[in-house]
């Protein structure tokens, strides 16, 4: 297993289960961001069935100073600490993590944050931003649920009424935790804790400290003292580089980072290996702290996104297309023979389009950010290595220098990728290509939409867990879609239908209702877009035929296509109340042919009924 840094190198390899913890600090902005990420899923057997965890925390400068998040490793997120957000939401990082944060209502400062490696956000019991200096997450563990709180303490520039609020805040939280979890809080104290401290508070720290202790650093050993915890990165001794968490810009260097562990839980912290990372290029005044803890996560088996992004593009090619067709006839051929009930034939259809999707056409790739070059990566290798020598002035100065030319050189990559990109624009607004061009418009200038990570029942009580969010969801959507209001047909006069009029769905009518399907629509449950109906040849044709003359005939509809997905869409307002989303809901393509035919069918009835006052919705 490797514990990745930001600069995209190893850092150290063990066995385990390994959380990394990232966090952002602008000291004129005194803003925070945090971050868990793990890495790695490997188990290694341990005394009493428990596992190694990690739990490193460390600032990083904003990438709004600092443009260095798109040269991160695979393994680690882009998004963490990207921009200085306001209020509260989620993120989906394009490898599938996720970053909760909080900051503050009004302005750019302050903030905190996790994020959550999507190999343990199955484990994720809930998230609850409190304010832009406290925010929490749950995870499921064995024997005991853990509860981590990240926090940013006011800085001297304070008064101490301001810092007794923020302690207190935090133990409202401790006091609202289950008192069965595995407590840990981390975060930038602002506090210095030193080793003349140590004769009236052993049982809370230990040598590996600054040299004396300050006013902030006595409050919060009064603070862990009641709450019974220790200041787990200070027990073990280690050397003067393994202790500092921050450097300040004349050279000197302090302890003021620390992640507080309950004390009946000191037997599972590893202490030689719980210590400050200094190797760690983040491009930041203030290093990796790091827990080792030994702790056993709970295997959750969430049901899989089952969600396939083919790709369509490939299709536009003639020879790739033919490929496809002759692939989908193939598979076709001997089932058209069979004599099969409605939904085996729905599921037959449905798995080979996507089985020779995925063969012909593979998965839509992710994109990453394509402005980032091999000479901006030399660069950053080049910082990681002039970290070590920070020490010096000399070393300082130089490492300055590198930070300046990597900033530098992001900023005019990303300009000169601009610039292509807006000559690709005039390109295809000059062969008409319209479509396109607004794309690529859309995809300069979209800005990434915050996912609000809790929702408000009916009562307003926040809901933060995952199972009760959806269980919210579904009663509003329920309720929004559910109508028992049903109109008078006697009004109408209409004469009942013969069986004159009961005649097959025709083969040509499937066809021109495909032909006539819109393209670039999001798919439904069934993943099969329309792109993917249209190339599929004449035995697609026939088994849609089969299937829309067979729900013709029993009135009865195939489960895939009775189901849709629903997305939510933020408007404005408060993003916790549920009427303040837009819902859209995906249905199944290939259900549009038989719901497309039936209108076909019902328009030259309607145009009888329906009296000549009647000009609304209608052509002509």
């Amino acid at each position: 297993m490797q514990v990745t840094g930001l600069g995209g190198r190893v850092l150290r390899r063990t066995n385990g289960l390994v959380f990394m913890a990232k966090a952002s600090h602008l000291v004129g902005g005194n803003r925070l961001w945090s971050s868990l990420e793990r890495d790695g899923l490997r188990q290694v057997q341990m005394p009493k069935t428990r596992h190694m965890m990690y739990i490193p925390r460390n600032n990083l400068i904003p990438a709004r100073s600092q443009p260095k998040l798109p040269m991160t490793a695979p393994s680690v997120s882009h998004q963490g600490g990207r921009e200085k957000w306001k209020n509260a939401g989620e993120i989906q990082t394009e490898e599938g993590h996720a970053f909760y944060y909080r900051g503050d209502e009004n302005r750019h400062i302050h903030g905190v944050g996790f994020l959550v490696n999507k190999t343990i956000k199955n484990t994720l019991m809930g998230c609850q931003p409190v304010s832009s200096r406290l925010i929490t997450i749950r995870l499921r563990a064995k024997p005991f649920n853990i509860t981590v709180i990240q926090a940013y303490a006011p800085t001297k520039d304070y008064d101490d009424e301001y810092v007794e609020d923020f302690y207190s805040q935090i133990q409202d939280i401790i006091n609202k935790t289950d008192n069965k979890d595995i407590l840990i809080i981390q975060g930038d104290w602002n506090a210095k804790v030193g080793r003349d401290a140590l004769e009236d508070w052993d049982e809370f720290i230990g040598p590996s400290c600054n040299d004396t202790t300050n006013e902030r650093g006595l409050r919060l050993l009064e603070f862990a003292s009641y709450n019974n915890m220790m200041l787990a990165n200070t027990l073990a001794e280690h050397k003067a580089s393994r202790r500092w968490t921050w450097h300040a810009p004349n050279g000197q260097h302090n302890q003021i980072n620390y992640i507080l562990v309950q004390r009946r839980h000191r037997t599972g912290i590893n202490r030689p290996k719980t210590r400050t990372f200094p190797g760690a290029d983040v491009g930041s005044d203030h290093d990796r702290v790091m827990l080792n803890f030994r702790v056993r996560l709970r295997i959750v088996n969430k049901p899989k996104n089952t969600r396939l992004r083919f790709n369509l593009e490939k299709l536009k090619d003639p020879r790739i297309s033919e490929v496809f067709q002759a692939t989908v006839d193939g598979k076709f051929a001997p089932l058209l023979q069979l004599d099969e009930d409605l939904e085996a034939i729905t599921n037959n259809f449905n798995s080979v389009m996507t089985e020779t999707a995925n063969e012909v056409l593979g998965k839509s790739q992710r994109k990453s950010k394509p402005w980032v070059t091999d000479f901006i990566l030399e660069l950053c290798d080049k910082r990681r290595n002039q970290k070590k020598k920070k020490n010096t002035p000399e070393g300082r100065a130089e490492y300055r220098k590198t930070n300046k030319d990597i900033r530098r050189e992001m900023k005019y990559a990303k300009q000169r990728w601009i610039t292509k990109q807006c000559t690709d624009i005039e390109e295809k607004l000059a062969f008409n290509n319209t479509k396109k061009a607004f794309q690529l418009v859309k995809d300069l200038t979209k800005e990434k939409q915050a996912k609000v990570n809790s929702i408000k029942d009916k009562r307003g009580n926040s809901l933060t867990e995952e199972k009760e969010i959806l269980e919210r969801w579904t009663e509003y959507c329920s309720e929004l879609y559910t109508h028992q209001s049903r109109g008078d047909p006697s009004v109408l006069n209409v004469e009942e239908p013969t069986n004159e009029d009961d005649y097959p769905i025709l083969r040509d009518e499937v066809v021109a209702t495909v032909d006539s399907l819109r393209s670039g629509k999001s798919a439904g449950v069934d993943n099969i877009p329309s792109e993917l109906l249209k190339p599929g040849g004449e035995s697609t044709i026939d088994m849609l035929t089969i299937i829309c003359n067979k729900i013709w005939q029993t009135g009865e509809w195939p489960k895939p296509w009775t189901q849709s997905l629903i997305i939510v869409i933020p408007k404005k307002g408060n993003l916790q109340l549920c009427q303040n989303y837009r819902t859209i809901s995906l249905i199944s393509h290939a259900s549009k042919v038989m719901l497309r035919i039936i209108l076909d069918r019902l328009k030259p009835q309607a145009e009888s009924i329906i009296a000549e006052e009647q000009a609304g919705f209608r052509k002509g």
